[in-house]
């Protein structure tokens, strides 16, 4: 059989086999994520001062997205889903060198939920 007859039939068999690795091995090269987040604007449902030492410059917070204009978009590639939020809440900084929280329920927050996805810390935190 001639050489140049059994050129398309190489060309044919290498992209299908280079296909097939790039098929195969996607998985293997998942993203990983250093923290999760989302993007959200809420209303406040409440808000209270934590007092242990180590949260003590922080509020724990939950929020309703049944006000208008509310919105909550979870990172594409790495999401902290609403209802762990929804769940456990959120905690809020203080203003610095208070002991009241600087929100009160009803007012409408906006900002990044993010939450650590390497450490057991299950604390979502919100960065404003």
């Amino acid at each position: 059989m001639n050489k140049l007859a059994q050129l398309p039939k190489l060309a044919v068999r290498t992209l299908t086999a280079v296909a097939a690795m790039i098929v195969f091995a996607g998985p293997s090269y998942a993203h990983t994520c250093a923290q999760r987040e989302a993007q959200v604007r809420a209303a406040l449902t409440d808000i209270v001062a934590l007092t242990q030492p180590s949260l003590s410059r922080y509020c724990l917070a939950h929020l309703t997205l049944a006000v208008v204009g509310s919105i909550y978009n979870p990172h594409s590639a790495c999401p902290l889903e609403i209802d762990e939020v929804a769940s456990d809440g959120f905690l809020v900084k203080k203003a610095e060198g208070q002991v009241k929280c600087k929100y009160q329920a009803g007012d409408i927050i906006s900002g990044v939920l993010t939450q650590d996805a390497e450490t057991n810390n299950a604390m979502v935190y919100l960065e404003e």
